[in-house]
């Protein structure tokens, strides 16, 4: 029986190690020196852009939202930003109508029989011309710099289709920030080490002609996008200099969980339409795949690990557990000190390792809740 639960731990635990911190690792690895590699045009001169803000009841965001964007650096006379109704019911229209009204470059389209975000999407695409689009939240706030740095790292680049922006989250718990911090990382590695980075309809920029239209009907805008890139050859990127931040965010552990249930779901239904054609033998897939692992084998594998390490503890075998905890806690402890380092925080090892565990058994319970089948059906925006 301890020989079973041995090799049960063991297979677990390694199961759960490669998913998680060595995945991190084996990015780190792969992305060594690659961002050189990628054609660089000595092109500079900026080209007219499009904004794009679906929108659908954002009545006490938009004003805010529109004056984020009058306050990019961006050329004005370049400029032009379509906000995209999807049938709101509160006052959203009414007030993108006064903005345009003094202000020429905002314009209102009104796509009231659209199916989702997609479909808003689609329907400006039939009003617009501009090849550079940068999608943007109505909830989301981005530095004055943003814009124009996403859209020169797209011209600079001809083989780059989309370009992420680096998202935080407005709020203090630091659970949330450790979590945007480490998906950063992770989507930014996944860029330069094969040009397939995810992305959020937070804020990125396109090249129209690379990557749509959008499938009629689809929930995830963002990694519907990026996945149709890696399919046709082009690369998916984030630009870590481009910062953005997102309004609407958890600000305690159980809105956390919420947060992480509803939009694990959605992420998870998307997963399952990109398994196969043309994304499944590039690099994109490979990381498509790993998300999947993530979502359904990992928290089940946790479980059996923890399982059969009592059971060893138990039955007087700690050797192996002991070891394993090591193994954990020297890679977490990697983890914490670079975010440490990197946001110049002033927290103790021991406080930032806390607040990993918390973050791992919130994003855990959620993806083990999604992964049986109890949130499939709840989905909403990325």
């Amino acid at each position: 029986m301890q020989a079973f639960l041995l090799v049960l731990f063991i297979a677990a635990a390694s199961f759960v190690w490669m998913l998680s911190f060595g995945y991190l690792g084996y990015l780190l690895w792969s992305a060594r020196g690659k961002a050189a590699a990628a054609p660089r045009s000595p092109v500079v001169e900026l080209p007219p852009v499009a904004v794009i803000v679906p929108v659908l009841n954002e009545d006490g965001n938009i004003l805010d939202k529109l004056s984020d964007l009058a306050a990019q650096d961006y050329p004005q006379k370049l400029l032009s930003i379509w906000v995209v109704d999807g049938g709101s019911h509160d006052d959203t229209r009414r007030r993108v109508e006064e903005a345009a009204s003094r202000f020429p470059a905002i314009h209102l389209l009104r796509a009231d029989g659209a199916n989702g975000k997609s479909d808003q999407i689609n329907f400006a695409l039939a009003n617009i011309g501009q090849e550079f689009l940068v999608f943007n939240d109505a909830d989301a706030r981005l530095a004055p710099d943003c814009i124009r740095r996403l859209i020169l790292g797209l011209r600079q680049d001809p083989g780059l289709a989309v370009l992420g922006a680096r998202v935080e989250p407005s709020t203090e718990l630091p659970e949330e920030k450790l979590h945007w911090w480490l998906l950063n990382l992770m989507w930014w590695l996944e860029g330069r080490a094969w040009g397939a980075a995810k992305i959020t309809g937070v804020c990125f920029a396109c090249r129209r002609s690379l990557v749509l239209p959008l499938s009629s009907g689809t929930r995830g805008d963002d990694l519907h996008m990026a996945t149709k890139a890696y399919g046709r050859g082009y690369r998916v990127g984030i630009l870590r200099s481009a910062r953005a931040w997102e309004v609407r965010v958890p600000h305690t552990r159980r809105e956390m969980l919420e947060f992480r249930l509803k939009r694990g779901a959605a992420y998870l239904h998307e997963l399952r339409h990109y398994h196969s054609g043309s994304v499944a033998h590039r690099p994109g897939g490979a990381s498509l795949r790993a998300n999947r692992w993530q979502i359904r084998g990992m928290p089940l594998a946790a479980l059996v690990a923890a399982a059969a390490g009592l059971g060893l503890l138990a039955g007087g075998a700690w050797m192996a557990p002991a070891l394993v905890a090591l193994a954990f806690l020297a890679s977490a402890s990697a983890i914490v000190l670079a975010y440490r380092r990197d946001q110049s925080r002033a927290d103790s090892l021991a406080a930032l390792l806390l607040t990993l565990m918390r973050m791992m058994a919130i994003d855990g319970y959620s993806m083990l809740l999604i992964s049986s089948g109890k949130q499939n059906r709840q989905s909403g925006r990325k």
